[in-house]
């Protein structure tokens, strides 16, 4: 048989490309780039005058949302041209599909009573997005499991910029995607202190250390659900995850991962070796001694005087008073734009950031009235893991549908200490990316 030229073969793959196949595409482009901050304002509210920019206040043009944008338009012409008749439309698990879809539509309808409209509105834009983008996985024939070996990767990606960061202590110069200025002089910029020694901490290209510490724990639960798969390969994302997770010194992140470690562990009760568990702590203790990290994250776990465990209880005490005001709330996405005035102390630019708590913020700005939607989503996600983990009697996806009861909880913990959930694009898609695992395996046959 005769080999076919390389131009046969590139007309063979265009003959073969459909519109659902380039929707697929460009949803696989759009996860690759969300970590990375590419972005156009699109929105710049002036709340104060320093001049400064204040990224939850204002609307952002991502390069990861013109890939999303084409999905969707691609998704549209499939059903234009016919292509489409042959894929009926899929909302996934129904339930959960309709109360996400309640919560966006009653976010949308508070925004008329928002005290900033423009700013609630362009808000609810993100959720919408990002229902969209959850319909089109489901809708284009994307793999879950090939998007979750996507998205490993680009963590990995993310570790490696994080690892040079923390090396060079500044940013490494990837402004180019999305990195942020990173020196210890420029205000606002995370740093953990040792007596008067200031140490950076690692960002990737994220807009926090945080919200990377987050994306590297979901990253570390991911990976090990795919040991045996190939351990060697899976087992080094997980030993470099957990490095990378110390450079963040994200101690939301810390409590997460080990919430979620001991709950699977009480759960599944799996026969460690003692060798091998004293084997890995003594391999992380020295790791910690030879590169000078062992001060550093003691410090990072006292309970003594921190400024930020300071600033999170002044934050605490603002939305308290904020909602005994507004108990109808001030509207998604206005709470930054209305925290001065619940406070006795000028706040600096910098520090002007949601409540460190996704059930107060959104208590504070949908409502008393929507908030319950929002709590009766997560039940019902971990009532409906729950209840499909049982439904398997032993094997791996029993201990699968254990690790994403881990992961629930290690989300919860961070929706108690954080704010990016709710309040971040990076952040929000880290929730519905866990709501597309949930849904592929409340969906998955049990074996007769």
């Amino acid at each position: 048989m005769k080999p076919k030229l390389p131009l046969k073969k590139l007309i063979d793959f265009w003959g073969e490309l459909t519109f659902i196949k380039a929707a697929r595409f460009c949803l696989y482009v759009y996860v690759v780039f969300i970590p990375f901050q590419v972005k156009y304002f699109f929105q710049v509210l002036d709340i104060y005058e320093s001049g400064q920019l204040n990224i939850y206040t204002n609307f952002f043009l991502y390069l990861s949302d013109i890939f999303l944008i084409f999905a969707l338009i691609l998704y549209g012409l499939a059903y234009l041209t016919g292509e489409g008749q042959r894929v009926t439309l899929k909302l996934g698990d129904k339930r959960l599909f309709a109360l996400l879809l309640v919560f966006i539509l009653l976010i949308e309808a508070s925004s008329f009573w928002a005290f900033n409209e423009l700013q609630a509105f362009v808000t609810t834009i993100r959720f919408v997005e990002l229902l969209l983008f959850y319909l089109l996985i489901l809708n284009t024939g994307c793999q879950m499991q090939f998007l979750v070996r996507l998205l490993l990767y680009t963590i990995v990606a993310q570790a490696l910029i994080g690892v040079f960061q923390y090396i060079l202590q500044s940013s490494i110069g990837f402004h180019f995607l999305g990195e942020p200025l990173l020196a210890k002089n420029v205000p606002g910029v995370a740093k953990v202190d040792l007596g008067d020694v200031e140490f950076l901490r690692s960002y990737g290209t994220f807009a926090h250390p945080n919200i990377f510490g987050g994306f590297l724990v979901l990253g570390t639960v991911l990976a090990f659900s795919r040991l045996s798969e190939d351990r060697i390969l899976y087992g080094g994302f997980i030993a470099f995850f957990l490095i990378v997770l110390v450079l963040t010194f994200s101690r939301s992140a810390w409590i997460a991962l080990t919430f979620a470690s001991l709950f699977y562990v009480f759960i599944t009760r799996p026969r460690f070796k003692i060798k091998y568990v004293l084997l890995a702590t003594l391999i992380g203790l020295l790791f910690l001694v030879v590169f000078d990290l062992d001060k550093l994250v003691l410090n990072r776990i006292s309970v003594s005087y921190d400024e930020a465990l300071t600033q999170r209880t002044e934050y605490m005490e603002i939305s308290k008073n904020m909602f005994l005001k507004h108990p109808f709330g001030v509207g998604i996405g206005n709470f930054t734009l209305e925290m001065q005035g619940f406070s006795e102390q000028k706040i600096r630019p910098w520090d002007l950031q949601p409540v460190h708590n996704v059930f107060l913020l959104a208590l504070n700005e949908v409502g008393f009235v929507i908030f319950p939607v929002f709590i009766a989503i997560i039940v019902y996600i971990f009532v409906a893991v729950q209840k499909k983990s049982k439904e398997f009697v032993s094997g791996g996806d029993r201990k699968y549908g254990t690790l994403l009861l881990g992961l629930f909880f290690a989300l919860l913990v961070i929706m108690n200490l954080d704010h990016y959930p709710f309040s971040l694009y990076q952040g929000q898609f880290l929730l519905f990316f866990y709501l597309l695992l949930v849904n592929d395996f409340v969906l998955r046959k049990v074996p007769v």
